[in-house]
């Protein structure tokens, strides 16, 4: 359970991250890129991870009425997750953009800053929240159906009051999911199926000597995932 280790050291957190010409890490945290792969794509092996846990914490069924609350590069790797288990999908967020690229990746239906979300009340068996918004936990609550599964993948960064009633009410189960733990080898295999799209999730490629300048508009709505040329 080393993602819950309390002194875990993580790249780019706890230590320079990897934005550089050269690095120097744990060889236990180096995996070799298969040749069939190409870089664009497993570029993706990190965040991809995270999905492929949090579907180990709690995986939907076929046909299970999924959301996806947040539909940023973790939230849209969850969707292709969730959906290759045969799952429902669909996906919920305030940016139209990426809902455009959810519905691309195949989400059966969209809520967007538009719809009313109270007509969507008790309708989920399984909600992977994914955002980090201060008040997403107590949405998904509302959202989830009787006996539904919660699966909390996003930092609010703060506490938020939520309807306990509602959690013992419907009897929902609840669950967190940190990053990841072995799951490296795995997502390779999957990323080399071609089971996962990635293209759809880049959007924009930069050399390194501009990443300042892309940091400064990291919140951007419309960025998913940038790639940067070292």
């Amino acid at each position: 359970n080393k993602n819950i280790c309390p002194s875990k050291t993580r790249l780019g957190v706890d230590a320079n991250g990897v934005f550089a010409e050269y690095v120097k890490v744990p060889a236990d945290y180096v995996w070799p890129i298969p040749d069939s792969l190409e870089d664009e794509a497993a570029v993706f092996t990190e965040p991809l991870a995270v999905a492929v846990h949090a579907m180990k914490i709690t995986a939907p069924q076929e046909g299970d009425r999924t959301l996806i609350f947040g539909a940023g590069a973790i939230g849209l790797l969850v969707q292709q997750m969730a959906a290759l288990n045969g799952a429902e999908v669909t996906a919920c967020d305030l940016a139209e953009s990426r809902l455009d690229v959810a519905k691309q990746l195949g989400a059966a239906r969209v809520i967007g800053s538009k719809d009313s979300i109270e007509s969507y009340f008790d309708q989920f068996d399984v909600i992977y929240e994914t955002s980090g918004a201060a008040v997403a936990l107590a949405l998904c609550i509302r959202l989830a159906a009787s006996k539904g599964k919660i699966v909390i993948l996003g930092l609010p960064g703060k506490d938020q009051p939520i309807p306990i009633d509602l959690v013992v009410r419907k009897e929902l189960q609840i669950r967190g999911s940190l990053i990841y733990t072995d799951e490296f080898p795995r997502t390779l295999d999957i990323l080399k199926s071609g089971h996962i799209q990635t293209k759809a999730l880049t959007t924009g490629k930069v050399p390194l000597g501009e990443i300042d300048r892309v940091l400064r508009n990291f919140d951007s709505p419309d960025r998913i995932k940038m790639l940067v040329e070292i």
